[in-house]
């Protein structure tokens, strides 16, 4: 079974015609070869397989949508615990005169401690 390799990966394609399909610069596209199959076949000289490629653009947007649905459950999740348990929105703290670091004598004389008593 001899599978030439056109068939096999496809079209080979250049950085540029690479590039002029996916609508970024050839540069761009030799900088990040590998994200998208590239092969070096000389030094400096990049090819790329129409097949390669479409199956790194399917995995590279498979996983981005498989992250963003996991954030947004996650999020969407978090925020009906909120509300389900507390039922309020939740209690501003005062202010501090301070940004902290350094203790400030108190009207009694004593170094004030702040609210976790250090």
């Amino acid at each position: 079974m001899n599978i030439s390799i056109k068939e096999n990966l496809g079209k080979p394609l250049t950085p540029a015609e690479l590039g002029k399909l996916l609508g970024i610069s050839a540069s761009t596209v030799r900088r990040h070869y590998r994200r998208f199959g590239g092969v070096e076949v000389a030094s400096g000289t990049y090819r790329f397989f129409e097949n390669i490629v479409m199956e790194k653009i399917d995995a590279n947007l498979r996983q981005a949508f498989e992250e963003s649905t996991m954030e947004g459950s996650s999020n969407r999740s978090q925020e009906s615990e909120r509300t389900s348990i507390s039922g309020r929105q939740p209690e501003k703290l005062p202010r501090r005169r301070s940004m902290g670091g350094r203790k400030t004598e108190g009207n009694d004389g004593e170094a004030d401690q702040g609210r976790h008593g250090l």
